[in-house]
C-alpha cells in the first residue's frame, strides 16, 4: 500500500511541476493509519523524504490516527 502512495505523491510531484507549481515535500506527510511503519521513518518520495506520522495539525486541528476529526475539519472548513 505504501507503494501505491509513493506513486502517487510522484504523479501528483509532476503534475504540479507541468503547471509550474512545487510541492513542499518538508509540509508533506504519510499518517499511518495501519501501524506496520514506525512514527518518524522517512520514505523516499520524488527525490525528496516524506516523513511518517501518527498525528499532524490541519487548520489547527489535530489529526490523530486513532481518532476521528471529520467533525472538526468541517467545522473549521464551513462544511456542516
Amino acid at each position: 500500500m505504501l507503494s501505491l502512495l509513493i506513486l502517487a505523491l510522484e504523479i501528483m510531484n509532476h503534475e504540479a511541476n507541468s503547471l509550474g507549481l512545487q510541492v513542499s515535500w518538508y509540509e508533506t506527510k504519510i499518517q499511518i493509519t495501519d501501524f506496520s511503519f514506525q512514527p518518524g521513518l522517512c520514505v523516499p518520495a520524488a527525490g525528496d523524504n516524506v516523513i511518517v506520522v501518527e498525528s499532524f495539525t490541519y487548520l489547527g486541528v489535530d489529526i490523530h490516527s486513532t481518532e476521528s476529526t471529520e467533525h472538526d475539519i468541517r467545522k473549521c472548513t464551513a462544511i456542516v
